[in-house]
């Protein structure tokens, strides 16, 4: 029987916040969580806007995250502006750094360092 332990926890969904449509994902960025997480990425390509996914909450992310994180890149045409991390987790930054990706995004830390605006 498997335990609820063994079970991947994470949580996706579109929030609009100052004109924008931010993708918000919490907790495990894996095989798991790709479809439902790509899913809403697409649906804010669509709109032609850029994609901003708030990672503050992800507590790990495997080669399947970093994979899905450069698939959004290249179907926005490669540019840096056209995908932006808010608030990327340690985790998130480990695994980057990690797989020397860590450049390719537009990293926005401001609701880190400024809580009381986010």
């Amino acid at each position: 029987m498997e335990s609820f332990a063994d079970q991947p926890w994470f949580e996706v969904g579109l929030e609009r916040s100052d004109g924008q449509c931010v993708v918000v994902f919490r907790g495990e960025l894996d095989l798991n969580a790709v479809d439902p997480l790509w899913h809403c990425i697409e649906q804010v390509r669509t709109s032609g806007r850029p994609v901003i996914l708030d990672l503050s909450g992800t507590t790990f992310m495997d080669s399947a995250g970093v994979n899905l994180l450069l698939r959004a890149y290249a179907s926005h045409g490669r540019v840096v502006e056209a995908v932006t991390l808010r608030c990327p987790s340690d985790a998130v930054r480990q695994t980057l750094e990690l797989t020397g990706i860590d450049g390719v995004f537009r990293i926005d830390d401001g609701a880190r360092r400024h809580p009381a605006e986010a």
